[in-house]
Parts: structure tokens; C-alpha cells; sequence
């Protein structure tokens, strides 16, 4: 749907035709406010939890699934500098 509107907001840019060109733009915002909002009441009415080692969650995105699985963990005592990723050091 967004990629159809996008693509009436090019052809109205193209042809010069404000109808056609307000008409893709706002489809095209209407649909991304509608997706934010959705997304966002997901997210507030989502059960926070905590994942046990092995367990899985899921997240339906737009476009497919996404799922995290927890493999395991470990605690440190102290975290040094034998513990930092290398990254913006030499």
C-alpha cells in the first residue's frame, strides 16, 4: 500500500497534478500514522516478561516475523577493559 502511494505521488509530481500528488502524500502519511499508531498500542498493551534461557519471543512486523530467543547468560564480578567489544579503540 505505501509503495502505491508513493507511486501516485511520483505521478503527480511527474504530470504536475497537485490532486494526484496530495492524493499519494497524504495516503502515503495516512497510512505510516496508522502503522505508528497500531505499532505503539502493540507496545502498550504488550505483557512485559522476562525470557528464560531457550525461550522465544516473537515480533509480527508489517512485512513478516521476527523472533529473539534468549541462548544463555553469564555475570561478571567486574567488567574490564579484556571484556570491551574493540569498538573506537586502537
Amino acid at each position: 500500500m505505501m509503495g502505491a502511494s508513493f507511486l501516485v505521488l511520483f505521478y503527480g509530481a511527474a504530470r504536475r497534478s497537485s490532486f494526484f500528488a496530495r492524493l499519494g502524500g497524504g495516503a502515503a502519511l495516512t497510512i505510516a500514522a496508522g502503522y505508528f499508531i497500531v505499532l505503539s498500542g502493540v507496545f502498550v498493551r504488550e505483557q512485559r516478561k522476562s525470557l528464560t534461557s531457550g525461550g522465544w519471543k516473537y515480533f509480527c512486523e508489517i512485512d513478516g516475523h521476527l523472533a529473539h530467543s534468549l541462548l544463555g547468560a553469564r555475570t561478571a564480578a567486574a567488567l574490564g577493559p579484556e571484556m570491551q567489544t574493540g569498538l573506537g579503540t586502537r
